[in-house]
Order: structure tokens, then C-alpha cells, then sequence
């Protein structure tokens, strides 16, 4: 009796101790996932940490003769935030990279797969899936883990590869956490609720959207600059489109009077007045510089990248084309900021600096990054055998940004003149 006793003590403990760690299993699930977010979070996806580093690296590989780009090349090296990179094409990505996506993909696979179990158990009982948030758990550490691995600065990898996987993998924990709190605090088992459900469909989404993240440096760079160009297209056509309307109408330019109705409909609250109409275009041309130079960009990057397997100089090489992204971005980026500027009617008249309005002071900004982009590429093409073609469209461009720019502010003047 004393045995058996014992034995149904034992017994009755160990299922004490189950029970608690079942009740506790999604709030202990709950605190390592913001963990996981947090470490995500404080990645060094830009290379803050290394950029002084590399800028000096990259002064020593400098140019050792003079030439008329020399200073515009040491300046570029002193302000571009540089992220070193060991490799740029796929195919020359080391093992331990390549290993490192697997472990990636491996944990989106396992949450994908287990999300809906849980959701449909947690669901049906409370508790009953607590195996199943542990592997939830299990799945986001692998993410995290292959995403710390290529963030290590020995792995080479850049900007644009650290920045898709960081935001894709921070994206699946965060819909993790969202999906596993609303269990924990009870909204989603609520009758007739399709709460679960929506969180288990965001959580497959950005594990679908984490698994076709491209990969490697050469990859990421490339979507960059495509989407730059995307961008630059369609803020093209939209801004066309409201130049092809013509002025607007002068009395209501003037202010004489109100917009009647059928003006409205004519869309002639969106509509240039005369004045701003040559402000408009000149800043039309201004983006189309920067969707060439962009282009440039991408084949000027590829170019080198060719050179890669017969020079001897793979860090100098490397580090132009890390660092000619990076002034890609701001090219990009910029353009995206002129874009946000041009809607009508144009603010001209605010003074920010120098008695410039925000408008011209981003015109300035865009035509000097589009300067610094192309006479970097002027100045790589002095000291590599870099594509002909390559070299005479950033020539060009270089003129055309710079006799584009004399457009638009001439044509602000004139308003200011006008008015």
C-alpha cells in the first residue's frame, strides 16, 4: 500500500507539473518571441557600426594618380556609408551564407506549417497546443538565427541583402507575436470569431514573402534599383499626365473666383498654373536624370562585377560597387522626395534656407546626388577598362542634371519675380 502510495503521489505531481507548464507554455512562448524581436530589431542592417572603418579602407585603395575626378572620388569615399561585401554574384555567395538562407527558410517552412495547427487546437481547447507554440517558438529562433549569421560582418554581406532579410524576418515575428497574443489574451477564442484565422493568414503571408527575399548581394541591389526605377516611372507618368492637362484656367490661376463646377470636373484643382507649369517640367526632366543614372548604375555595378574574376584588386572593386549603390539610394530615394513636392499647386514662396523654398532646396539636393553618382562612375572609368557606353551616358547625364537644374531654379525665380 505504501508503494502504490508513493507511486500515485508521483503520479499526481507529474501531472501537477504538466498542467502548469501546458497553462504557462503560450505566455512563456509569448515573452521569448518579443525577445526575438527586440534582437532583430537592433540589427546592423545599415553598417553604422563599420562605416568609419571601411571609409579609410577605401581612402588606402584610392586613386594613386591625379586626374580631373580625383577629388569628387575622395570626397564620395569620405561621405558615402560604406557596408562591405565579400562576394556580388550569386554564384560566388561562400557556404556558409547559402547555409544560413536555408536555416532561414527552414524556420518560415516550420511556422507556416505549424500556425494553422495551432490556431484550429487553441481553438477547438485551451492549452491543447502547447507542443505546437513551442515549435512556433522553435521556428522564429531559426530565423533569427540565420538572419544574425548574415548580419556578421565577416559574411560580406551588404546593405540591400541585410535590409530585405531583417524586415522579412522581423515581419514574421511580429505576426507570430501577434497571433500567439491573441490566444494568450483570449480575443481569438471567442465564439464565432475569425480572428485566429486572420492572424494564421498574415503570419503565412510574410513567411511567403520571407521565403522570396532575394538572396545575396548582387540580388538585393538589383531589386533596389529596379523599384528605384519602377518608382521613377511612375512618378513620370503621373506628373505627365497633369502637365498634359495644360495651365489652368486663369481666372481661377488669378483668383478671380472660385472653381465652378465644371472646372472641377476638369480636374482644374490639379492642374499648373503658367507659372509653375516650366517649374513642373524642368523637375519632370530632373527625374527622368535620375531613372538613366539608376540604369547606369545597374550596369555600370554588373560591369565590375565581370571584372571581378580576372583582377587582383577584388576589394577595390567591391567596395565601388557597394559604394556606388549606396549613391544610387540616394539618387532613388531623393527622387521620391522631389516627387511628393510636385503635386499642385507648388509651394515656392516658403523660405527654408537662404531664402530658398523646400522645393528648390530638394531640387539642389537631387542634381548634387546626381553628380556625385555620376562623376563616380567618371572616376572608376580612369582606372578600370569600364564599359564605353557606360562612361559617355554618365557624361551625359552629368551635363543634363546640371543644365536641368539651372532650369528649374531660373524658372522659380521667375514666379517670385512674376508674383
Amino acid at each position: 500500500q505504501e508503494v502504490t502510495g508513493a507511486g500515485t503521489r508521483d503520479l499526481r505531481l507529474k501531472a501537477v507539473h504538466v498542467i502548469m507548464a501546458t497553462a504557462d507554455a503560450i505566455p512563456s512562448a509569448l515573452q521569448a518571441l518579443k525577445k526575438l524581436s527586440t534582437t532583430l530589431e537592433e540589427l546592423d542592417n545599415k553598417g553604422i557600426e563599420h562605416s568609419e572603418a571601411l571609409t579609410e579602407q577605401f581612402q588606402k585603395l584610392g586613386l594613386q594618380h591625379g586626374d580631373q575626378h580625383q577629388t569628387s572620388l575622395q570626397k564620395e569615399a569620405q561621405s558615402v556609408q560604406h557596408l562591405a561585401i565579400s562576394f556580388y554574384r550569386h554564384q560566388d555567395m561562400p557556404l556558409d551564407i547559402t547555409k544560413a538562407y536555408d536555416v532561414v527558410r527552414t524556420g518560415a517552412d516550420l511556422i507556416s506549417a505549424t500556425s494553422t495547427k495551432f490556431t484550429l487546437v487553441e481553438r477547438i481547447k485551451e492549452h491543447d497546443g502547447y507542443k505546437l507554440v513551442e515549435d512556433l517558438r522553435k521556428g522564429a529562433e531559426l530565423i533569427a538565427t540565420g538572419c544574425i549569421v548574415l548580419h556578421a560582418p565577416s559574411m560580406g554581406v551588404g546593405r540591400s541583402a541585410r535590409t530585405y532579410v531583417k524586415q522579412a524576418s522581423r515581419g514574421v515575428v511580429a505576426t507570430l507575436i501577434a497571433l500567439v497574443s491573441s490566444f494568450d489574451d483570449g480575443s481569438a477564442r471567442i465564439s464565432d470569431s475569425t480572428l485566429g484565422a486572420q492572424k494564421t493568414g498574415a503570419v503565412w503571408d510574410c513567411c511567403e514573402k520571407l521565403k522570396k527575399i532575394p538572396q545575396g548581394n548582387r540580388n538585393a541591389m538589383r531589386r533596389d534599383l529596379f523599384q528605384w526605377v519602377k518608382d521613377c516611372n511612375d512618378t513620370m507618368q503621373e506628373f505627365q499626365d497633369i502637365i498634359d492637362l495644360g495651365p489652368v484656367p486663369a481666372t481661377v490661376a488669378e483668383g478671380n473666383h472660385d472653381l465652378d463646377w465644371d472646372d472641377f470636373c476638369e480636374g482644374a484643382d490639379e492642374q499648373y498654373s503658367e507659372k509653375e507649369l516650366k517649374v513642373a517640367q524642368s523637375c519632370l526632366a530632373l527625374i527622368k536624370c535620375t531613372r538613366g543614372t539608376i540604369s547606369n548604375v545597374l550596369n555600370a555595378c554588373d560591369h565590375i562585377g565581370e571584372l571581378l574574376q580576372s583582377t587582383e584588386e577584388k576589394t577595390r572593386h567591391l567596395i565601388w560597387i557597394s559604394s556606388l549603390h549606396e549613391l544610387a539610394r540616394n539618387v532613388g530615394e531623393g527622387a521620391t522626395e522631389l516627387g511628393v513636392m510636385l503635386y499642385p499647386p507648388l509651394d515656392m514662396d516658403g523660405e527654408e534656407e537662404d531664402g530658398k523654398s523646400a522645393l528648390q532646396i530638394q531640387i539642389e539636393t537631387q542634381v548634387q546626388a546626381l553628380l556625385d553618382t555620376n562623376g563616380f562612375i567618371l572616376s572608376i572609368g580612369t582606372n578600370i577598362d569600364l564599359a564605353s557606353e557606360v562612361v559617355a551616358f554618365s557624361k551625359k547625364l552629368y551635363v543634363a542634371s546640371e543644365v536641368r537644374c539651372k532650369e528649374a531654379v531660373h524658372a522659380i525665380a521667375n514666379t517670385k519675380v512674376s508674383s
